[in-house]
This record gives structure tokens, sequence and C-alpha cells, in this order.
């Protein structure tokens, strides 16, 4: 799960023009990280292991 929330903050920061930065959270929180805009707006993404 780690690996796979690595890969799609790596490709979002690369392929979206608008992105600043991928900030990670802590990761007893979940899986979880920030997309930072230009702009200053983030949109948080959150990946949920089904098992839970």
């Amino acid at each position: 799960m780690e690996q796979l929330l690595t890969k799609i903050g790596e490709l979002v920061s690369m392929e979206i023009d608008e992105v600043k930065d991928v900030e990670y959270l802590d990761k007893e929180m979940g899986y979880m990280f920030y997309i930072n805009l230009e702009d200053g707006r983030k949109v948080l993404l959150s990946l949920v292991d089904s098992q839970m």
C-alpha cells in the first residue's frame, strides 16, 4: 500500500502542472497525502485498505 501511495504521489507531481508539491502525512493516520496546488489550495487523498 505504501509503494502505491508513493507512486501515485510521484505521478501526480510530475504530470499535473498546477501541483506545487506532495506532502505525505504521518503513517499513524493512515495512507494519506496532500497535493499542494500552486494557488495555495490543498487536495487530500487517502488510500483505504479494504481489509480494515
